[in-house]
């Protein structure tokens, strides 16, 4: 039988395979503890998460950072799993002692995903808001001499593809993640397509 990739599986029942979605077991799992305020987390959930979000079609590095950073809040767990409320305001807390904002943010995005497909989504944290963010805006702006200064230096240090990146980014106002749409064969067409998540972002 096809492999359908992660998100199903295969069981034999009397000599049938029968192929069935992991969000069916999870909602099983999960009709147990539904509408609580704790429970308790087992390390096959992390499975069931990744299966979770290969069935909404979140992108691979989504499923794979959002497993990631479920793996870390475990790791922070330690070896009492229990989760509540206040366990979860307690990481938060841990988060900001040791990571920056943007990346508590992030690390929090992840935490309230998996609290929604536990059926614990009255539990997520809210995002940490960046105070005076909008007045500094203008100060870490790179002005044009300042730009043309780092790519002077970059190639006066044979960084001539580091160079070429920040002309790149600069020039058409891409993410660093949408380099990779930039190849050869595309460029000497004359014309870059970049999609990001399925859809067309646009031509440069």
């Amino acid at each position: 039988m096809k492999n359908i990739g992660k998100t199903y599986k295969e069981k034999s029942h009397r000599g049938i395979i029968v192929v069935y979605s992991y969000e069916k077991e999870r909602q099983n799992e999960m009709n147990t503890i539904k509408n609580r305020d704790e429970m308790i987390f087992e390390d096959k959930m992390i499975g069931y998460f990744e299966g979770y979000l290969g069935e909404k079609e979140s992108a691979p590095a989504t499923i794979e950072k959002y497993v990631r950073d479920i793996k870390k809040f475990t790791e922070y767990l330690g070896s009492d799993k229990k989760i509540t409320k206040q366990r979860l305001l307690e990481y938060k807390t841990w988060l900001l002692e040791n990571y920056c904002i943007s990346s508590v943010n992030s690390m929090i995005a992840a935490l309230n995903q998996f609290l929604i497909y536990a059926e614990m989504g009255r539990l997520r944290l809210k995002r940490v808001k960046e105070q005076g963010r909008g007045m500094n805006r203008a100060g870490r702006e790179l002005s044009g001499e300042e730009f043309r200064s780092l790519v002077r230096t970059a190639r006066q240090r044979g960084k001539d593809q580091i160079a070429m990146i920040m002309e790149t980014v600069c020039a058409t106002g891409i993410r660093i993640s949408e380099l990779k749409f930039f190849r050869v064969e595309n460029i000497e067409s004359g014309m870059v397509t970049v999609r990001n998540k399925g859809k067309s972002k646009g031509s440069v």
